[in-house]
C-alpha cells in the first residue's frame, strides 16, 4: 500500500492518502520504479519526498536528489 501526504488548498490542512498497488512508480514519468525520494527542503523543516526514478532525479552532491519540480524551484531561488 502506497501512502502520501496531500496538503489542503488552504495550506493549513493536510491528509494522508493511501492506495493499494501502484503508488511505487515515478510521479513524473511512466517508469514503474520510483526508487528515489526528493530531498528538497520545505518550509516545515521536512523534505518534498516525491517518488522519482533515476532519470527524473537531479543529483545535488553524493546523497541528495531533487525532483523536476523542486529542481525548477531551486534554479529560480539560487543566487
Amino acid at each position: 500500500m502506497g501512502c502520501k501526504v496531500v496538503k489542503g488548498a488552504d495550506g493549513l490542512t493536510s491528509m494522508i492518502v493511501c492506495s493499494r498497488g501502484g503508488g511505487q512508480g515515478c510521479e513524473f514519468c511512466d517508469n514503474p520504479r520510483g526508487i528515489k525520494l526528493c530531498d528538497f527542503p520545505d518550509d516545515n523543516g521536512q523534505t518534498c519526498d516525491a517518488r522519482m526514478c533515476r532519470d527524473c532525479a537531479t543529483p545535488h552532491g553524493e546523497d541528495r536528489d531533487y525532483c523536476p519540480e523542486c529542481e525548477l524551484l531551486h534554479q529560480a531561488i539560487r543566487p
